[in-house]
C-alpha cells in the first residue's frame, strides 16, 4: 500500500513538471520586450539612414543576442530549470538563421541578389526563423512572425516609411507577447 502512494506522489510531482513547462513554453517576457524595442529603432533606420543599417544590426544583433541567453538563463533559473540542452537548442536555432543571412553576401558579391533585395530577403528569413520558433515552442511568437510576413508583402505594396511601419507594428506585436508572457507566468508563480 505504501508503495502505492509513493508512485501516486512521484506521478503527480512529474505531471506537476510537466504541466509547469507547458505553462513556461513562451519564456521570459523580456525577451519580447527587448526584440520590440531593437526592431522599432532598427528597422526605421532603413527608411531615414539605409547607410547605417547594417552597422546597427551588427552591433545589436550580437548584443540582443547575448541579452536574450542572460534574460533566459534568470528565467530559467528562478524556475528551478536548468536545461543547457533547450538553451543550446535556441543558440543553434538563432546561429543558423544568422548563418543563413550572412551568406546572402554570397548572393550580393555573385550578383544574384541586388543591394535592394537585401533588406527584404532578410527580413524574410528572419520570419521564417521566428515561425519555426513558434511552431516548435515559443507559441508567442506567431504573432510577430505573421506581423513580419505582412510587413515583407507591404514592402512590395508601400513605397514611403515601410520599414518604419514594420517596426512599428513588430513592437506593437512584441508588446503585446510581453503582456501575454507576463500575465501567463504570474498565474504560475
Amino acid at each position: 500500500m505504501e508503495n502505492t502512494a509513493q508512485s501516486q506522489d512521484d506521478l503527480n510531482f512529474i505531471k506537476n513538471v510537466v504541466a509547469q513547462r507547458q505553462r513556461n513554453a513562451d519564456g521570459p517576457p523580456a525577451i519580447y520586450l527587448l526584440w520590440g524595442v531593437i526592431t522599432l529603432a532598427g528597422y526605421p533606420i532603413l527608411d531615414w539612414r539605409p547607410e547605417y543599417e547594417g552597422l546597427y544590426w551588427l552591433l545589436m544583433g550580437p548584443v540582443g543576442g547575448a541579452l536574450s541567453f542572460y534574460f533566459a538563463r534568470r528565467f530559467q533559473v528562478a524556475r528551478g530549470e536548468n536545461s543547457r540542452t533547450e538553451g543550446m537548442r535556441w543558440l543553434w536555432h538563432w546561429l543558423c538563421v544568422t548563418a543563413a543571412i550572412g551568406l546572402m553576401a554570397l548572393m550580393v558579391m555573385n550578383k544574384q541578389l541586388t543591394p535592394s533585395g537585401v533588406g527584404p530577403a532578410i527580413l524574410l528569413m528572419v520570419t521564417l526563423g521566428m515561425a519555426l520558433a513558434a511552431v516548435h515552442s515559443r507559441s508567442l511568437l506567431i504573432w510577430n512572425a505573421l506581423i513580419l510576413a505582412a510587413g515583407y508583402v507591404a514592402i512590395f505594396f508601400i513605397s514611403s516609411y515601410v520599414w518604419t511601419l514594420i517596426g512599428v507594428a513588430f513592437f506593437l506585436g512584441s508588446l503585446m507577447n510581453f503582456i501575454l508572457a507576463r500575465r501567463a507566468n504570474a498565474r504560475t508563480e
